[in-house]
């Protein structure tokens, strides 16, 4: 019983790991726009930087900025993802 106590608070700390890790993504950041919406984005910032714009929406760097506005990119690209897993 132990064993499952264990396994449920490991998946469950993976689970919030998996959870803020996607809180800070290019498809959170207030320097997107979108490209191949819902699988990639331009990001502003690598332009200005001179690199390649064009993110996966799940990609991240340390210039994140939080996004002043809801944005769906990250749920549209999720749900994408799990619709392509599925079929």
């Amino acid at each position: 019983m132990k064993e499952l106590s264990n396994f449920n608070f490991v998946a469950r700390k993976k689970s919030e790991e998996k959870r803020k890790a996607l809180h800070k993504c290019c498809g959170n950041c207030r320097d997107h726009g979108t490209y191949r919406y819902p699988e990639t984005i331009f990001c502003f910032t690598k332009l200005s930087d001179n690199e390649n714009p064009v993110r996966s929406i799940f990609d991240t760097c340390d210039e994140w900025t939080a996004k002043e506005q809801d944005c769906l990119c990250v749920e549209d690209a999720l749900k994408a993802l799990h619709n392509r897993n599925h079929s």
